[in-house]
């Protein structure tokens, strides 16, 4: 595991962008919000659009975009708590891409390197399915970053790639497992597995991934849904989702599917016993009132004596 500091450093993206900029390292233009710096862009319609993001917290949860200064200034006066919590960064055109990575002290062991290829749920969530890929770019900036930081563990690094230059930034740094890491598995590289040999000291093969596409399941039946529509080809194939793994490695995912039921049935059992329950509480209240009044009446008969 990372330090506190240097995790602290990773997850908030206030203090991640200046240790970038302290370092030189390629990020987009980060303000803290509600500082001068911040007041300043506002004022500079060429720095828009911006994002508003949390200075902690991942899946793009709480991120919202602004195109103007006039609509960032509306919403800093209807939320003037904002600007204690939150950072303003200029947003890049471009494209996603994202490096995950297992190291041992600032040393990277393991790594994948994996572009969206489509749509997500949401603007600012992760994509629903992944293409891995080599960029020698990507690594050479997250090996440095790592480096810095002097990482232990797992991390999963967003980055960007500006669709004018090529340039590749810094977003942010989510320090935990990520949610395509399925998609590394396939990918050939079982990070919990050597995470595991790694805290144990135990040597381990450097393992490369191969080039390949990986889709949840949501995705790929959206895909095959649209393709029996329109005729147009998914361009995902059954080996390229879970449900490889799921035939080879059935015993989680039937764990997860009676975890889910079990779910479902307290969802919906619990509103009927509510209701159930709702004249027996009354019930009892009334008999709860009763008796203190008894009790009242008995006391200031006593008192009267």
């Amino acid at each position: 595991m990372p330090s506190v500091v240097h995790f602290d450093a990773a997850y908030d993206k206030w203090h991640l962008a200046c240790v970038l900029s302290k370092h030189r390292m390629p990020h987009p233009t980060t303000h803290l919000a509600g500082s001068d710096e911040a007041t300043a862009a506002m004022g500079d319609a060429a720095r828009f659009p911006v994002l508003l993001k949390p200075r902690r917290g991942s899946n793009g949860i709480g991120i919202a975009r602004f195109r103007t200064p006039d609509a960032l200034r509306r919403h800093f006066a209807s939320h003037p708590r904002a600007a204690a919590t939150t950072v303003v960064q200029q947003e890049i055109a471009g494209r996603d891409i994202d490096c995950s990575v297992l190291c041992d002290d600032g040393e990277v062991l393991a790594y994948t390197i994996q572009r969206a290829i489509g749509p997500a749920a949401d603007r600012f969530q992760p994509s629903r399915a992944v293409e891995f890929v080599a960029h020698d770019e990507v690594l050479r900036v997250v090996k440095r970053l790592m480096a810095v930081l002097k990482w232990n563990g797992v991390a999963h690094v967003d980055l960007r790639e500006h669709a004018a230059t090529r340039r590749v930034d810094i977003i942010e740094v989510n320090p935990r497992f990520w949610g395509s890491l399925l998609g590394s598995l396939h990918a050939g590289v079982n990070f919990p597995q050597l995470t595991a040999l790694t805290a144990l000291g135990l040597p381990h093969p450097g393992i490369g991934y191969r080039r390949c596409r990986y889709a949840n399941g949501t995705f790929a039946v959206s895909a095959w849904r649209h393709t029996a529509v329109t005729g147009r080809a998914s361009g995902v194939g059954l080996r390229e989702t879970p449900l490889v793994h799921a035939l080879a490695d059935p015993g989680p995912h039937v764990v997860e599917m009676i975890d889910r039921c079990r779910r479902f049935v307290s969802r919906s059992v619990a509103p009927a016993r509510a209701r159930a329950s709702a004249p027996a509480d009354a019930l009892r209240d009334v008999a709860v009132d009763e008796e203190f009044l008894v009790k009242d009446r008995r006391s200031r008969a006593e008192c009267q004596v």
